[in-house]
């Protein structure tokens, strides 16, 4: 019978922003780690190289990203909206304004069709739902892209964060007074 080793994990300073880091994920197959920060870079690495293989601007302070299962696209919040880059060569794809002045959080559903946005105006959070191929099909700075659902919070609550339930069809959404 084999014995099993224990390898300790090794840690790995990647060098990538210059302010605070907001999110860090993995995409799907596990070979490229992105990460957003309060800097207005998107940093995307080679998790087998443990180097950094490029970055995006945003242009304002970061707070969530967010990648398709395929890797061909990832999406950021800034300040002043949502934009989806091309992860092949860095490009914009799209880029739209979302209201408020603070965009807390975004994520794709299942299957990469749609995407929800969690931003604040007037001290109030709001959820909006968008269709990516009617972003990807022409959404500029200029033009906003249709709003499939926008979820208004009730009893003043705040929204915090919000995850993707079953089959797309439920949103699962937690408060900043601890109800989801």
């Amino acid at each position: 019978m084999a014995t099993k080793r224990n390898t300790p994990m090794q840690p790995f300073y990647m060098p990538g922003h210059s302010r605070p880091v907001r999110q860090v994920l993995h995409n799907f197959d596990g070979d490229l780690l992105f990460s957003c920060s309060d800097d207005g870079r998107v940093a995307v690495y080679d998790t087998y190289q443990c180097i950094r293989t490029g970055q995006f601007e945003v242009n304002s302070a970061c707070t969530s990203i967010d990648v398709t299962k395929d890797s061909k696209h990832v999406l950021a919040t800034s300040v002043d909206g949502v934009i989806v880059f091309n992860v092949k060569d860095g490009s914009k794809a799209a880029e739209f304004s979302i209201p408020g002045n603070r965009k807390i959080q975004v994520q794709l559903a299942f299957g990469d069709r749609q995407f929800f946005v969690i931003y604040m105006e007037r001290k109030l959070t709001y959820i909006r739902i968008y269709e990516m191929a009617n972003v990807l099909s022409g959404a500029t700075s200029e033009n906003t892209p249709k709003v499939v659902k926008e979820i208004t919070p009730s009893n003043m609550q705040e929204f915090t964060c919000a995850v993707w339930g079953p089959l797309n069809k439920t949103l699962y959404v937690a408060t900043k007074t601890g109800k989801i």
